[in-house]
């Protein structure tokens, strides 16, 4: 009896394993997350979804939002640069050694849930969207994936050189191509140095003239000075640094909320500490009163 109860009992217990993993499959498929909550989220009810989804929660979301817009635009160049940033945050979580490890700043750079969609490659389940909301944008989450692989970088240029700062950006007027510099020394006793600006293409009207570096750079200044952007493009810029102005006020709000929360529970939990205390001092000088009066 024993052997078919412990039969019985295992068998329950590999079928109820297997429901529960088709289950989470079926809900995975019709793009519901069903894995451990990542930084950032937590399971909670929403209207009109069954089952519980991922909500965002603050401030850890706003957090990382900052941490992965910033690595995709190039403010933060590398992971290390994005880990000493959540490191640095009074409120991000920290594990218990207070360091966040580099592997898990590689996992939330790769991790398709901050963009709204799910996946699971060990269940031959693609990546498709989900039913929650996104930190980024799929763009976004894009563009991570390609600075990760080492895409999109702008290789370090050789020519470059401070004495000669148009090297490369300007276009001979006769053939199109880009004009070269380099310095030229007179034949005198003094033997002075002179810069020149020159087209390298043989076979163009312009091959071998030189043109002073004083003359090119001086019309390239006027030139500056007489620019003037477009309305649009201010427009656009006042809407990205008011968009970015209002983004850091909500975030230095919520960790205001947030660090004013703390204070409170840590005064509330200083005030129960004395009053412990002090109910340890009272019924010590108790007992000993009481066993001074047994000894009298």
């Amino acid at each position: 009896m024993e052997n078919v109860t412990v039969a019985f009992a295992d068998y329950h217990r590999v079928n109820n394993a297997e429901q529960t993993l088709n289950r989470m499959r079926a809900r995975l498929q019709n793009g519901f997350a069903v894995f451990a909550a990542t930084a950032g989220y937590k399971y909670g009810r929403v209207p009109g979804l069954n089952g519980k989804v991922l909500v965002r929660q603050e401030p850890q979301a706003s957090i990382l939002v900052e941490a992965l817009e910033g690595y995709a635009s190039g403010c933060f160049d590398s992971q290390a640069v994005v880990a000493d940033f959540l490191n640095a945050h009074p409120l991000y979580p920290k594990p218990k050694t207070g360091v966040i490890p580099h592997q898990r700043i590689a996992d939330i750079l790769r991790n398709p849930i901050y963009a709204g969609y799910v996946e699971a490659p060990q269940w031959g389940i693609a990546r498709r969207k989900g039913h929650h909301e996104g930190l980024i944008s799929l763009a976004t989450f894009e563009r991570i994936q390609d600075r990760l692989a080492g895409l999109g970088r702008t290789a370090y240029r050789t020519d470059l050189n401070v004495d000669f700062p148009l090297r490369g950006f300007v276009h001979c007027d006769d053939c199109g191509g880009f004009l070269t510099a380099c310095w030229s020394t007179s034949s005198g006793k003094e033997k002075k140095r002179h810069p020149y600006y020159q087209c390298p293409k043989k076979g163009c009207a312009s091959y071998g003239k030189a043109i002073r570096r004083s003359v090119i750079e001086g019309e390239f200044e006027a030139l500056l000075r007489h620019a003037q952007p477009q309305p649009q493009l201010f427009a656009v810029a006042s809407a990205m640094f008011r968009d970015l102005w209002d983004r850091r006020q909500a975030n230095v709000k919520n960790e205001s909320k947030t660090l004013t929360a703390a204070l409170a529970k840590i005064d509330e939990q200083m005030e129960q500490t004395v009053e412990r205390i002090v109910r340890v001092e009272r019924a010590r000088r108790g007992s000993r009163a009481r066993s001074e009066g047994r000894e009298t």
